[in-house]
């Protein structure tokens, strides 16, 4: 008798996986990553409702990361046979899995360290301006708020996805002196001749939802100095 359940991408468009059993024959089409919605992501970090290793293959059918980004948790569960694919799926894989391992690791990360905090009691969260809080920016928000923390960041987007507090350098001057750079450079400038340039304007946001949410009052008198206020 052959049986054929479905384990993503049914109620939902991502996570495809089909297990095909047949006798002691067990192969799973797909191995795909569950994106968007929170508590589709959140199932990435579930165990696996079937044992990987008694899984005898695994069928790829294309490369996207919604079929084939799972594959580096399943092997971490215990998957060792074979992965069949096509040629040019191969050559995609080459470049997405690690990058979709790379991603996960960044994201447990991101866990581990929240969930530290939250056991030491820390008061708030100061996140740099490192390229990867921006990244995983709904993460960062999803965990901050999950775990009661204040967050801060560098980042206006963050506030306006629900972080706390941002204090940020005007970026779309940088990008724009950047450009300009470019451009003398292309026209012939020396670099080493460019004077080194100073962001002069930086905005302030909060965020009074989240605020709210985390039973803080913000003073006035910060709100009245807020370029950006969502209430």
């Amino acid at each position: 008798m052959t049986t054929l359940s479905f384990w993503g991408a049914a109620g939902t468009v991502t996570g495809s996986k089909y297990l095909i059993e047949a006798d002691r024959t067990r192969v799973l089409v797909d191995c795909g990553l569950f994106q968007g919605l929170r508590e589709l992501r959140e199932r990435n970090w579930e165990e696996p409702p079937f044992k990987a290793a008694s899984v005898d293959a695994v069928i790829i059918t294309h490369a996207h990361i919604d079929h084939t980004g799972y594959l580096p948790r399943f092997v971490q569960h215990g998957f060792r046979g074979p992965v069949y694919c096509s040629r040019g799926t191969a050559d995609l894989l080459k470049i997405l899995l690690p990058d979709s391992a790379r991603l996960q690791e960044e994201e447990a990360d991101y866990r581990n360290a929240f969930g530290a905090m939250a056991q030491r009691r820390v008061d708030a969260v100061l996140a740099s301006e490192q390229a990867e809080h921006f990244t995983h920016r709904r993460l960062l928000v999803e965990l901050a708020e999950t775990n009661r923390l204040p967050t801060m960041t560098t980042y206006l987007e963050i506030v306006e996805i629900g972080g706390l507090i941002a204090y940020a350098p005007d970026r779309k001057e940088t990008f724009r002196y950047l450009a300009a750079c470019v451009d003398k450079v292309l026209r012939g400038a020396n670099p080493g001749e460019i004077p080194i340039h100073l962001v002069a304007r930086f905005y302030l946001a909060i965020n009074l939802k989240t605020a709210k949410a985390l039973g803080l009052v913000i003073p006035a008198s910060l709100l009245a100095r807020a370029d950006l206020v969502i209430e």
